[in-house]
């Protein structure tokens, strides 16, 4: 290893509505977003290039690269109103839903 972050460190997926029990992996680490802030934008966030360039941050290498809960707790994440949130998830949800059709289209 040559003490660079990997490009996966720190990917982000959405879980909500677990019915049956779970195991998750020793490296992943749960995130809980405040009642005021929308999920999806942290997600649509963390996916763009201004997320990994804050993930990168407080990316630790060791056998394997990774992010500590503690230094998720302390991440300052630029963060609009709720309302501008919320169009943004609508608008790149949208998106996400036309690269869907169209990979399953091909």
């Amino acid at each position: 290893m040559d003490g660079k972050p990997t490009g996966e460190a720190g990917k982000c997926i959405i879980v909500s509505d677990i019915f049956t029990p779970i195991i998750f992996e020793s490296s992943v680490i749960r995130m809980s977003i405040k009642h005021e802030h929308n999920p999806f934008f942290i997600y649509h966030l963390f996916k763009s290039g201004l997320g990994k360039r804050i993930r990168v941050r407080i990316i630790r290498v060791s056998a394997v690269s990774g992010i500590s809960s503690g230094d998720l707790k302390k991440l300052k994440i630029p963060l609009p109103p709720k309302s501008e949130q919320d169009r943004i998830v609508s608008i790149l949800s949208n998106i996400d839903s036309k690269i869907t059709s169209q990979e399953q289209y091909k």
